[in-house]
């Protein structure tokens, strides 16, 4: 192998970059979820796989994805966590229709983070959560 100013160097393969994460949420009616993402958060269906049920639905280049499953809403303990900008609009949209969960309202958590949640038509939980800005 050459040394000094002309030696080879051998370049180490770059690793795999991950992009995105796409949460998989358990659906009962995989359309009638579709169209409540739809009304209440101002999501669009961009994929629909009728057998067996699938969907893809997204806003703001979030993705979430819906598989049917038979769930017990009260007994799913499915949740995934989106980060937003403006949380307090967000926020203001979601308790105009009822949709904040009672025991999750806006609030500073002691990790930094300015969240609430919303539980959805198959009991999927869905925790918002924005950086607050040190002061």
């Amino acid at each position: 192998m050459a040394s000094g100013l002309f030696a080879r160097h051998e370049r180490k393969p770059m690793p795999p970059v991950l992009n995105t994460i796409s949460p998989i949420l358990p659906a009962a009616d995989v359309l009638e979820t579709i169209r409540w993402y739809e009304r209440k958060l101002g999501f669009r269906r961009s994929f629909l796989y009728t057998q067996p049920p699938y969907a893809v639905v997204a806003r703001d280049g979030v993705e979430i994805h819906f598989t049917h499953f038979k769930i017990d809403p009260g007994n799913n303990h499915a949740a995934c966590y989106l980060r937003v900008k403006d949380i307090e609009s967000l926020y203001e949209t979601c308790r105009a229709q009822g949709l904040v969960h009672p025991k999750a309202p806006l609030q500073v958590k002691p990790w930094g983070q300015k969240e609430f949640a919303v539980v959805d038509l198959n009991g999927n939980l869905l925790r918002f959560g924005e950086t607050v800005a040190q002061s």
